[in-house]
């Protein structure tokens, strides 16, 4: 796919050669990089633009946005301004975004109210530039708003021409089987991708609060339900590309073993103020610093040296249809610099896959033969991870 970008410094000649494309209902057979980048460090970085126009050589065509990202909808406005500077067509890219929920500090609560959703999604709007999303989401979930009143609100919303299709981030498989039942029912439009996180590294518990993680039960749900799946923080907030080490992952259990010990501590240990920073990294450490997910990487790394790539490279054989030599190498790459910007979508026909892939690298060795003859010559593809 060759995007008409202005940008003199690149040679374009390549662009979408080697990337892999998808559909996701409701966009008009418009086709979606597996690849998808997200926004969320995008305020950090020295040059947003120079960073954009490296993620777009590649052949990356979708974009991961959302109001909170950045504080105020500032990463969307980041994008925007490339966006009309690159003089971009719009029916070149395809553009999420998301909200409804508010930020750390109110450990990213979902407001799930019309007036809060409109606002959120019409600000996302005009600090993109755009007239209408590709896919909005609703970033995180409140299970005591009945699904009827989210499927109405987002049936409502569509019909006003503010975005092509809606999901959901951050939903139980539960409430999204809810969510279509009840569109179905009504001839209402159905959710038709969901967020959940999704990694090599299997998180102990969720990440963050209120968020979901993809499970073997959430897997074959995904297979079989025709929505598509994008997996944030696939490489485990850095753990999967060598972010920590076993000594970071003790002392995140000691950390919690004291905050359990005295209340005292854990009322001054809170996500916002001056231990912001600490309670974000206790957050994922205590998420992903455990024995088996270090195990897993130890084979990922092994792998990875057998191939001559990078960890991170080895892991982008795992996002399913997606070649190693799009992640180039991490310590000169911008996209792999800047932190976890990288998110995955994938088909609801590709989990089974990615599920199968997992197995592998746990490194039991029935699942690996049964993987080897199921996939057959797809095998080799995905032994790199």
């Amino acid at each position: 796919m060759s995007l008409p970008i202005v940008c003199p410094q690149y040679d374009n000649s390549h662009i979408g050669s080697k990337m892999d494309y998808a559909e996701i209902a409701g966009l008009d057979r418009k086709r979606v990089s597996r690849i998808v980048f997200g926004t969320l460090f995008l305020h950090t970085t020295d040059d947003p633009c120079a960073l954009l126009d490296a993620v777009i050589q590649t052949g990356c065509n979708a974009f991961d946005c959302a109001a909170i990202y950045g504080g105020d909808h500032v990463c969307e406005r980041l994008l925007g301004n490339w966006l009309s500077q690159r003089s971009i067509s719009r029916e070149d890219i395809v553009l999420f975004s998301k909200g409804g929920c508010h930020g750390q500090d109110k450990l990213w609560a979902a407001d799930l109210c019309i007036e809060a959703v409109k606002r959120d999604l019409t600000a996302s709007l005009e600090a993109i530039g755009t007239e209408y999303l590709d896919i909005y989401m609703l970033h995180r979930d409140d299970p005591d708003v009945p699904v009827s009143h989210v499927v109405d609100m987002m049936h409502l919303l569509k019909g006003e021409g503010l975005f092509l299709a809606w999901g959901v981030s951050n939903w139980g498989v539960q409430r999204v089987e809810a969510a279509m039942a009840y569109a179905k029912k009504t001839c209402k439009v159905a959710p038709v991708c969901s967020s959940p996180q999704v990694s090599l590294a299997q998180p102990t518990r969720p990440v963050w609060p209120n968020t979901q993680f993809m499970t073997p039960d959430a897997a074959r749900f995904y297979e079989t339900s025709g929505v598509a799946v994008l997996g944030w923080e696939c490489l485990a907030k850095g753990f999967m590309a060598g972010k920590w080490e076993r000594s970071d992952g003790v002392y995140a259990r000691e950390m919690q073993a004291k905050l359990v010990a005295d209340p005292k501590l854990a009322a001054g240990f809170r996500p916002s103020g001056a231990t912001a920073a600490q309670w974000r990294e206790l957050q994922l450490t205590t998420a992903f610093c455990s024995e088996g997910n270090f195990e897993r990487r130890d084979r990922a790394e092994e792998l990875a040296r057998r191939r001559g790539l990078t960890l991170a490279q080895a892991w982008s054989h795992a996002l399913p249809a997606h070649h190693a030599s799009e992640c180039p190498e991490e310590d000169t790459c911008p996209i792999s610099r800047d932190r976890e910007t990288m998110t995955a979508t994938t088909g609801s026909s590709q989990v089974c896959s990615f599920t199968a892939l997992q197995q592998f690298c746990f490194g039991r060795h029935d699942q690996r033969q049964a993987f080897h003859r199921e996939r057959g010559g797809r095998f080799e593809r995905f032994s790199v991870i």
